[in-house]
């Protein structure tokens, strides 16, 4: 599974209240959604593999 899939999905559960979340964080969400679906940005995979592995260190 993609990062940009991951996210995507993460972004619905939030939206849908599978994960808690509060409604600054739901509004963010909706607004990532609709960037992706407008394609607003570009999405370089490579780039987001590499934050994520910046973010997480075990």
């Amino acid at each position: 599974m993609s990062t940009k899939s991951e996210l995507v999905q993460y972004s619905k559960d939030c939206i849908d209240g599978v994960i808690p979340s509060g409604q600054k964080h739901i509004w963010a969400c909706k607004r990532f959604l609709k960037d992706v679906e407008e394609k607003k940005f570009i999405w370089d995979e490579e780039e987001a593999q590499r934050i994520v592995k910046w973010f997480y260190i075990p």
